[in-house]
């Protein structure tokens, strides 16, 4: 039997319009947004990279980023939570800025719930919604769930940018890696600068995709917290 890789690579001989039938075939189905992820390496050579799931060899398909950096504009952001068992695929709680989304919370609010605390295994996040360009150039929108020891060099870059009067989705935003060691761990924190303006066209990019993907900010889900180092005690 002809493997998945094998079959791939001879689609280009059958003459079809491959994009036109990928589309067909994905009408009506919820793809998941690829997102950007973080590998933590102890040896310093932390890693950038585009996570686009999982394909038909059962092997995640993950694109790494050109000098482990990232530029986009910034369309949302949010403070997830969220609480797994061991091998659950839905959180046990979770919420989003702070509210709860699932059926039977463990608190009405995280503020007065006791598995908000520091070191605690309900795991505080910064999930954002980034637009940037894709492989093929065309504006692509990722999520980008920072971990718990990037979300200080988040707000760094908030405060930055109220000091100067400028909100997160008019500028692009550049992503890179810092390494950071604190024996015996060694981890990466992820920094942001602002590239420069967005132009009137990425602005109405930015209107649009708002609109658009508000059900995907909606709830927490697994994926956001499938990030390499978040077993790791960098991520705690």
């Amino acid at each position: 039997m002809n493997s998945p890789a094998h079959i791939s690579e001879c689609l280009p001989a059958l003459d079809i319009d491959l994009q036109a039938e990928l589309d067909r075939m994905t009408e009506g189905v919820h793809m998941p947004l690829p997102r950007v992820r973080v590998e933590h390496s102890p040896s310093g050579q932390h890693r950038l990279f585009l996570d686009l799931g999982p394909t038909i060899e059962d092997e995640g398909l993950v694109v790494p980023l050109v000098g482990n950096q990232l530029s986009g504009i910034v369309v949302a952001h949010q403070h997830i939570r969220a609480v797994f068992e061991e091998g659950g695929t839905l959180p046990v709680c979770a919420a989003v800025n702070g509210q709860p989304t699932v059926d039977t919370p463990q608190a009405t609010a995280c503020e007065q719930c006791p598995l908000s605390g520091f070191g605690s295994r309900c795991k505080p996040k910064v999930r954002l919604l980034v637009l940037a360009p894709g492989e093929d150039g065309e504006p692509a929108l990722w999520v980008f769930p920072l971990s718990p020891t990037s979300i200080k060099q988040w707000h760094r870059y908030v405060q930055r940018l109220a000091r100067s009067k400028v909100p997160y989705l008019a500028v692009r935003t550049r992503f890179e890696l810092k390494d950071i060691q604190r024996p015996p761990y060694r981890y990466a924190e992820v920094l942001m600068t602002v590239d420069r303006l967005i132009t009137q066209n990425e602005l109405v990019q930015v209107k649009a995709v708002r609109e658009s993907y508000h059900d995907v900010l909606a709830t927490v889900v697994k994926d956001d917290y499938q990030d390499p180092g978040d077993a790791g005690h960098a991520e705690a």
